[in-house]
Parts: structure tokens; C-alpha cells; sequence
């Protein structure tokens, strides 16, 4: 368990159920995940992002929509050496995940992109 994977987020939500297979012994939550995972019945999706502005996200940052509506959070978030910017995941409803899903992420005050 960590950040992305806990007692409240199943394999599906922590896009992680590749991981999880059809077995003839079944475990804790077994019909609960291999639902979620044929079904696709959760309702928010952890994603990976790279900010488009300065700033280091980091756990537990709320994320707004254009609107201004708050739509999630940071699950973990860490500057990049290498990308030169910030970087990490967030759990958002998977009704707004798209290629071009942009959304602002509040950073002292500042909702940055």
C-alpha cells in the first residue's frame, strides 16, 4: 500500500488491474475488483501529469477544474531533474480524463497548471 493503492482505492481505480487476474481461489474484495475491472464501474481514475508551469505538487494538493471546481487531489507529486518541472499523480473522476484534460493545481495559494 502507498499513495495510489490503499484501503479505499482498488487495483481499477489505481489503474492497476492489469495486475489483478481471474483466479480459481478468490481473496478479500475479489468480486468487488474483477467487477470494477470488466464493468469499469469506479467512478474516479488515478493519472499520471507533468505541470505546464513552475511548481512541485505534492500530496494531498487540491485540483480544480476551469471552472474552479474542486475535482480532485495529488496523491504524490515530486520535482523532475531530468523534465525540468513537476510531476505525479492525482485521483480525478474518470468522466473528465481525456487527452486533453487540463486542470489547475493549487500551490500556495496559486492554482497553477
Amino acid at each position: 500500500y502507498g499513495n495510489e493503492l490503499n484501503d479505499e482505492r482498488t487495483p481499477s481505480v489505481s489503474a492497476l488491474s492489469w495486475l489483478v487476474k481471474e483466479k480459481g481461489i478468490p481473496f478479500f474484495g475479489y468480486e468487488k475488483i474483477l467487477s470494477e475491472k470488466k464493468e469499469k464501474t469506479h467512478q474516479m481514475q488515478i493519472i499520471n501529469f507533468e505541470m505546464l508551469e513552475p511548481g512541485i505538487p505534492r500530496e494531498k494538493f487540491p485540483i480544480f477544474d476551469q471552472d474552479d471546481h474542486q475535482i480532485g487531489t495529488v496523491t504524490s507529486g515530486i520535482y523532475s531533474p531530468i523534465l525540468e518541472k513537476g510531476i505525479g499523480f492525482a485521483i480525478v473522476p474518470r468522466s473528465m480524463i481525456t487527452n486533453e484534460f487540463e486542470f489547475f493545481i493549487k500551490i500556495r495559494n496559486n492554482k497553477l497548471k
